[in-house]
């Protein structure tokens, strides 16, 4: 209403703890976005710990997901 954006933080506490959580995450992977769209390096943390091999399967799990949906898209645009 003031035509500016509310901080992550803001957002987070006007809401439900379940919206809390969507919302840093939405701000955490718009920030790994904009690293990998400007060439850097990107450091998964989770609560501020680096990914643990349980995180890392996870990971990898969901960009072979992402790969593959990619690649079937693309497929089919042929």
């Amino acid at each position: 209403m003031t035509g500016k954006e509310d901080s992550v933080e803001q957002k987070i506490t006007s809401v439900s703890p379940e919206r809390a959580l969507d919302i840093e995450v939405e701000h955490d992977v718009d920030v790994m976005m904009e690293k990998l769209k400007n060439g850097e390096e990107v450091v998964f943390r989770f609560n501020g710990d680096t990914a643990g091999d349980e995180d890392m399967e996870l990971i990898k799990s969901s960009l072979m997901n992402l790969c593959m949906t990619a690649k079937r898209i693309s497929k089919q645009k042929e």
